[in-house]
């Protein structure tokens, strides 16, 4: 698939990005087919004038080193909220949240994505591109898997 190079990226950035976080969230060859399409028809493009596509730049980020999160457990749950609230204070450009409730399977991609859980009980997993961190079940725990994520997808 080849497309035009254009004058104004703002728009294939945006198509750019989405692919990369929905490559980055189910796995599927479509989606990184067309963000990798995108960045080969704009690349000459952005080499001679990057800070012209920084839209374009950082879905190329996104697309080599996704901060992707999966969060399991009951979503009106008091932890699963304090999970998210954790994860909403955490400042992370392009992260990939996926909510999972007890009964249904995460992701691929998670180890997390189809471990059994007990009623009530929540727990987090941050993954920077494949390499996943260890399970959090407390904001504490995950405020620190979200600051190493931080670290290693930069």
């Amino acid at each position: 698939m080849c497309l035009p190079s254009r004058n104004n990226a703002s728009p294939l950035a945006t198509v750019a990005a989405e692919s990369a976080r929905l490559f980055a969230l189910t796995g599927a060859t479509r989606h990184r087919d067309r963000a990798e399409a995108i960045f080969a028809s704009v690349g000459t493009e952005v080499r001679n004038h990057p800070i012209a596509h920084a839209s374009l730049l950082s879905a190329v980020r996104l697309f080599e080193r996704p901060v992707r999160i999966l969060l399991r457990g009951t979503p009106e749950g008091a932890r699963s909220r304090a999970l998210l609230r954790e994860i909403a204070r955490t400042p992370i450009p392009g992260r990939v949240l996926a909510l999972a409730g007890p009964g249904e399977k995460g992701p691929a991609g998670f180890p997390l994505a189809n471990a059994s859980l007990t009623d009530g009980e929540s727990v987090a997993q941050v993954c920077v591109g494949t390499t996943c961190l260890a399970p959090a079940a407390t904001p504490t725990d995950l405020a620190d898997r979200l600051q190493r994520a931080v670290s290693m997808a930069a």
